[in-house]
């Protein structure tokens, strides 16, 4: 069998001892338990190309790796304060004819 080390670059690198008849799921549960993520949709990718669990590594044309963990949340309309909500604003009229706005906020 083919021997070979994989370098998977995330917040930091990490080198495996592989052989050509692993998969890339196979990698996956490797570098879950290696790196302390729990995270189902960890992507590796080489080349900028996402790659399928089915992947044989003797199928790669580069050793190294990129690891992906996507992230919660996310800054919206430019506040952090919104961070993971979404925001409806609904305009009331007072009977005065003054104009007032009452946002909603709903989390994710």
């Amino acid at each position: 069998t083919l021997k070979m080390q994989l370098h998977i670059r995330g917040q930091s690198t990490h080198v495996l001892d592989v052989n050509g008849e692993e998969s890339i799921g196979q990698i996956k549960e490797r570098v879950r338990a290696l790196a302390g993520v729990n995270d189902e949709d960890l992507t590796l990718s080489v080349c900028g190309a996402p790659l399928e669990d089915s992947c044989l590594v003797s199928e790669l044309s580069c050793s190294e790796l990129d690891l992906t963990i996507p992230l919660l949340g996310g800054k919206v309309h430019g506040s952090l304060a919104r961070a993971g909500k979404y925001i409806h604003r609904i305009l009331f009229t007072y009977p005065l004819g003054e104009l007032a706005y009452l946002t909603l906020s709903s989390y994710l």
